[in-house]
């Protein structure tokens, strides 16, 4: 997996905001992980906190009544990855 794959990876997590998945922003850490980058989560009381590079963003996996995150969290994910020149809004 190379820098650029996970790049295409974010801005089509970008474009659909109401239809990301916990697992699409586990892989794309865990990717950047893989390259390198100092990547970690820990599961918090009711969110993930995810440390990409000295970014800290939250993520709550639980949205009742769908499998997908609420866009604030996703888009907490993308101003992460906007400040590590990963994604441009």
């Amino acid at each position: 997996m190379d820098l650029e794959h996970i790049k295409r990876a974010i801005a089509a997590i970008a474009v659909r905001p109401k239809a990301v998945g916990f697992d699409e922003i586990v892989r794309v850490v865990r990717q950047l992980a893989e390259l390198g980058w100092s990547a970690k989560w820990r599961k918090g009381n009711e969110t993930w906190i995810f440390y990409v590079a000295g970014e800290k963003f939250t993520v709550c996996e639980h949205n009742r009544g769908s499998a997908n995150l609420k866009p604030v969290y996703v888009k907490n994910f993308l101003k992460a990855m906007i400040n590590l020149e990963l994604y441009e809004d």
